[in-house]
């Protein structure tokens, strides 16, 4: 093919421009139910986490019982509360990390929804909008997890 056969959309004739828009609806009918089930996914791990923070404080507050119960009882162990509270915060800072990067990441689909519902959404500018807030979250996500990993290496070595 050369260039002489390529047509901008205002040279197709109208037969052509139905199915060129035919095309571009589809692929917009597309993006939309992918992004609508990408959000709802989103939607649900955001869900998740607001589940494992309030599972996590059941769980803090059922050692801190423990612990006590144990000292009333004379027992004698070293509890490190510093210690204690020192990976808790870690673990909120992390956790807090990661809901920020994915209510980031449904935001993005959201907004692009949005413009599919309203008309003015365009199938490539999305797809690369969308492209865009995935890479560069995903590399925040992988140096959040490396971080914590380590984090966790460093306790294990250190106990």
């Amino acid at each position: 093919m050369n260039n002489d056969e390529i047509k901008r959309y205002d040279e197709l004739n109208v037969d052509e421009k139905d199915v060129i828009d035919c095309f571009r609806q589809m692929k917009l009918l597309s993006d939309q139910a992918r992004f609508e089930l990408f959000s709802y996914k989103l939607t649900d791990l955001l869900n998740k986490y607001e589940d494992l923070l309030e599972l996590r404080k059941e769980t803090q507050a059922l050692l801190l019982d423990v612990l006590e119960e144990i000292d009333k009882n004379e027992l004698s162990i070293h509890v490190d509360y510093e210690k204690l509270g020192m990976n808790r915060q870690v673990e909120l800072n992390n956790i807090s990390e990661e809901v920020n990067i994915v209510q980031e990441y449904k935001v993005g689909f959201d907004e692009a929804l949005a413009l599919i519902y309203d008309g003015t959404a365009e199938g490539f500018w999305l797809m690369r909008k969308i492209g865009n807030i995935l890479k560069t979250k995903k590399i925040m996500l992988y140096e959040l997890f490396i971080r914590i990993n380590s984090y966790f290496i460093i306790i294990i070595t250190t106990t």
